[in-house]
């Protein structure tokens, strides 16, 4: 990969993919807060018919090279290689204020996951084929004359929360996914890549009811759903981070007999890290 190549990515998939995402989204851009220093008013604006950066707290800015090599600390020849090969992570900013979307994205078709693209993505992730087909779909979606593609799971309010090798969002409207089976037992998840990841790793919880936030913004949305669900015992599988530290803490507070599993993850960041370690551990021996 050239600095052309990655360039022609667009600035706001790749922050998307790496858990970075707008606070504000508006028709020809998006504002978060800076992922490059801490801050509580969104002052980073991504251009996204130009396809670049500006950060208005430090008069800084530039294209997705420029981003990348500030956000890792990497050279460019560096950066490309680890852009190239998926091997860097990128910390989140911490849960963001409740995104304001004004949306132009629409669903073109939903269909059986079946592009190579994302069989690609799944075998990635360790996700089954079948698997991922029972939850989720490919969904096609539109901007304008551009056609995207990626894996979707539809959500309460029949949007599709979508995943690929370049974006995490939403297409419609952002909601909480609860998935109905045992109502006594509720198991909650960030995103629905970790639910996945937990029907291969754990086959107890796949008979437990459900709830998927999508965004740990999410969470008092998901409080109001356990109201009207009562079950006996609720446990949280979310992020060995920051971030899913105080989603945890939040909803224990709300509901003190709720279970923080998060630590059978550590030392991972989730429970798809933890799939794909034991995958590995499996093809070695």
């Amino acid at each position: 990969m050239n600095c052309r190549d990655a360039n022609a990515i667009p600035i706001d998939q790749f922050l998307a993919s790496r858990g970075i995402d707008p606070v504000k989204v508006r028709p020809r851009a998006k504002w978060y807060l800076s992922p490059l220093r801490v801050e509580k008013t969104a002052s980073f604006k991504v251009d996204t018919q130009q396809n670049k950066w500006y950060d208005f707290g430090i008069g800084v800015g530039g294209d997705l090279v420029t981003l990348g090599t500030r956000l890792t600390n990497a050279s460019v020849r560096d950066f490309l290689q680890q852009l190239e090969q998926g091997k860097f992570t990128i910390a989140s900013p911490g849960p963001a204020e409740p995104v304001e979307v004004i949306s132009e994205w629409s669903i073109a078709k939903v269909k059986p996951i079946s592009h190579p693209a994302l069989l690609a993505y799944l075998k990635q992730r360790s996700i089954p084929l079948a698997l991922a087909n029972t939850f989720c779909a490919e969904v096609h979606y539109t901007n304008g004359e551009k056609v995207y593609f990626a894996i979707g799971m539809k959500n309460d309010s029949d949007g599709y929360e979508v995943r690929n090798n370049f974006f995490k969002g939403s297409i419609g409207k952002k909601d909480i996914t609860t998935l109905h089976k045992d109502p006594t037992r509720v198991v909650m998840f960030e995103g629905f890549i970790d639910f996945l990841s937990a029907q291969v790793l754990y086959e107890s919880l796949r008979k437990c009811s459900a709830i998927v936030l999508n965004s740990v913004t999410q969470l008092p949305k998901a409080l109001d759903r356990l109201q009207v669900i009562a079950p006996r015992r609720v446990e949280s599988y979310f992020d060995n981070d920051e971030a899913g530290r105080k989603c945890s803490q939040d909803l224990r507070e709300k509901i003190p007999d709720a279970i923080d599993r998060s630590d059978l993850v550590v030392p991972h960041k989730d429970l798809n890290e933890l799939l794909r370690y034991k995958k590995s551990l499996s093809i070695q021996m």
